[in-house]
């Protein structure tokens, strides 16, 4: 079973949000960490989230572009590539892969759990 899924690591996870939020609008860094945070996110460290973008951008995922700010420094706003685009689309498809996976592992689960004749040991 092993070959047939893709390996998932957690830090797609975290590219699928930022893709996602990019492909809605285009973005600066200190929102991106605020909206993940809403999602459940626990950033306690922003430059989690800004060393993610660097990579996200190396790879021509996304570009930012640098605009004049009335207040504070300049923004660097990103914006998604159609190379991220195609991206994100194939970590949506390993996120339903994994959750097709996890609902096997929970169906399984509860219907042995209704299994009088446990095999374990007291």
């Amino acid at each position: 079973m092993r070959g047939k899924c893709k390996k998932f690591k957690g830090a797609m996870l975290l590219d699928a949000y930022i893709l996602l939020f990019l492909r809605d609008e285009p973005n600066h860094g200190y929102n991106l960490v605020q909206k993940l945070n809403d999602c459940g996110f626990q950033i306690n460290e922003p430059t989690i989230v800004y060393r993610q973008l660097k990579q996200l951008e190396n790879m021509n995922y996304i570009y930012s572009k640098i605009f004049p700010s009335e207040e504070g420094p300049p923004k660097k706003v990103f914006y998604i590539t159609k190379l991220g685009i195609l991206y994100l689309e194939e970590i949506s498809n390993l996120i339903k892969e994994r959750i097709n996976i996890l609902n096997k592992f929970i169906n399984e689960y509860e219907r042995s759990g209704k299994n009088e004749n446990s095999n374990s040991v007291n």
